[in-house]
């Protein structure tokens, strides 16, 4: 069976919003994909939604860098008043 591709809304670090398409209605694995393919940062923030599901769905907040367990990376969700807290808004 073929996944279809969705086009995500990312934003890297507060910069600006960039499309993404990837084949994955996980937002964690999109997070991870995107900022693979648009960031050279291995430690980033990624603010990612579907345009068509905000605000239902998103955006969803994510710190993504290397995965102590592994070789790889991970995607960890950053609950939204944590992180505006620490930005001091």
């Amino acid at each position: 069976m073929q996944s279809s591709s969705i086009t995500y809304d990312v934003r890297i670090d507060g910069g600006e919003v960039q499309q993404f398409t990837c084949r994955t209605g996980f937002y964690s694995l999109a997070a991870l994909a995107a900022v693979a393919c648009l960031s050279d940062k291995a430690n980033c923030m990624i603010e990612i939604s579907i345009p068509d599901l905000v605000p239902d769905y998103g955006p969803y907040l994510y710190a993504v860098g290397p995965d102590p367990r592994a070789t790889g990376f991970i995607a960890v969700p950053v609950h939204r008043r944590a992180a505006l807290a620490k930005e001091g808004k």
